[in-house]
């Protein structure tokens, strides 16, 4: 008679027990789209428009130190020249295209060789249409380590850190930076703009207008030059290199993956007890 009696509650517990871990489990629908880690010794996956310099695929750093996982990776380098005109400036690549249809999360690994001159105005990624949607990492390296400064350039134009931290990536070793976008609805200002370095959200633009109306946040371009401006001037050797490119997105197109692209819900606690929102290191290709 016990049995009878406890079966229905025992399995109604185990019933909600169940359903509130799978609630708790934070899952988004996503797929890796692309993905280069550089390993086939060429960059067949990239573009190169224009007539500057292409980033190449190298085994070995300068400065004798190895790419971040396998056997290769991606070199630019900025050369010394300072005149815009110059196409010897810049050292490139550029992903023109992956598929998405309104968020996506890039993730992409760095590090600046110790040949780096400690100067302002590196920059080392940019992402959108320039004067349209566009931001761009530089690394203002105003003394050793040197700090991550991303900026983001809104559709107005008005440019300048959002909720800036400071993030070092001028140690010479490998850090990881993580791009986070969401489009707005056609029209309103409800679009996302995230950034981590190393795990820590050094970017959180939130209920921005991330488009314009009809427009995407394409290209990538990985790059290596330097502004011109005066007193910035540098010699002919900062090589920057790159490795682990991948993009996941809400497209289905690519390789089935676990975890947010976003973690906007998603709270640990920071040491001192206030929770806060954690970079998406769970997010990964499903096995």
């Amino acid at each position: 008679m016990n049995s009878k009696t406890t079966t229905p509650h025992v399995l109604f517990t185990a019933f909600l027990f169940l359903f509130s871990f799978t609630l708790s489990i934070p899952t988004e629908a996503a797929s890796r789209v692309f993905f280069d880690g550089f390993e086939s010794g060429t960059t067949s996956q990239w573009s190169f428009p224009g007539s500057y310099n292409r980033a190449v695929v190298v085994t070995t750093a300068y400065d004798g130190r190895s790419p971040r996982t396998g056997t290769s990776m991606l070199e630019g380098n900025w050369n010394g020249t300072v005149d815009w005109t110059d196409p010897r400036k810049n050292t490139y690549a550029a992903l023109l295209n992956w598929d998405y249809n309104n968020e996506f999360l890039i993730r992409i690994w760095l590090r600046l060789d110790r040949d780096v001159d400690r100067k302002n105005g590196t920059k080392l990624l940019r992402l959108g249409n320039i004067g349209v949607n566009m931001f761009y990492i530089g690394a203002g390296l105003h003394e050793v380590p040197g700090l991550m400064v991303p900026y983001f350039e809104s559709v107005a134009g008005s440019s300048g850190p959002i909720n800036y931290n400071g993030g070092v990536i001028g140690d010479n070793n490998w850090h990881k930076i993580e791009i986070y976008v969401k489009h707005n609805t056609l029209g309103l200002t409800d679009g996302t703009l995230r950034i981590w370095a190393d795990g820590v959200r050094v970017i959180n633009a939130e209920n921005i207008r991330s488009v314009s109306d009809g427009g995407n946040w394409k290209p990538l371009n990985i790059m290596s030059n330097w502004s011109s401006n005066p007193g910035w001037e540098h010699d002919a050797n900062n090589h920057a290199y790159w490795d682990d490119i991948e993009i996941f997105s809400d497209s289905n197109s690519g390789a089935v993956s676990t975890g947010r692209m976003d973690d906007a819900t998603v709270q640990v606690s920071n040491g001192g007890g206030t929770p806060a929102p954690r970079a998406p290191t769970g997010l990964r290709v499903a096995p």
